[in-house]
C-alpha cells in the first residue's frame, strides 16, 4: 500500500515540476519574441535617424560645391513629428507614399555662429532613438 501511494506522490511531483518548466519556457519564448521585435525596430530607427543627419550633411557639402552659403537650404529650426511610410515596391521609407509604419521622425536644427547642431529623433510605440551631430563650416571659399 505504501509503495502505491509513493508512486502517486512521485507522479504528482513530477507533473508539477514538468508543468512549471513548460510554463517558464513558454513565458521566455514570448519575451524573446517581444525583445526581438523591439531590437528590430531600434535598428531601423537608428538607421532612419542617421539618414536624417546624413541628408543635412549632404546639403552642407552640396552648398559648398555650388558656392552657396553653407547653411543654405536648411529648413526651419524645428519640424514636428512626421509619420514615415514604407513603399512596398522598393522597400524604402518616405513621407509621401506607401504603407503606414510605427515610426515618426523629428528633426531639430539649432543654429550657432559657425556651426549647426542637428538632432534627429525617431519614435515608435515602444521606444525612441535620438542622434545628435554638430556640423561646422569646415571649408572656406
Amino acid at each position: 500500500m505504501f509503495k502505491k501511494s509513493s508512486i502517486l506522490i512521485e507522479l504528482l511531483v513530477s507533473a508539477a515540476i514538468l508543468t512549471i518548466g513548460l510554463t517558464a519556457g513558454v513565458a521566455l519564448t514570448g519575451h524573446y519574441f517581444q525583445m526581438m521585435n523591439y531590437n528590430k525596430n531600434k535598428i531601423i530607427a537608428t538607421y532612419l535617424a542617421a539618414r536624417e543627419l546624413e541628408l543635412v550633411r549632404c546639403q552642407r557639402d552640396t552648398n559648398y560645391y555650388q558656392k552657396k552659403d553653407w547653411k543654405d537650404g536648411f529648413n526651419n529650426s524645428e519640424h514636428g513629428e512626421t509619420a514615415l511610410l514604407l513603399d512596398a515596391n522598393n522597400n524604402k521609407y518616405n513621407y509621401t507614399s506607401g504603407n503606414p509604419t510605427v515610426f515618426k521622425e523629428k528633426l531639430e536644427i539649432l543654429y550657432g555662429g559657425n556651426f549647426v547642431k542637428i538632432t534627429a529623433t525617431v519614435n515608435w510605440d515602444k521606444g525612441s532613438v535620438v542622434l545628435t551631430e554638430t556640423l561646422y563650416n569646415w571649408k572656406t571659399k
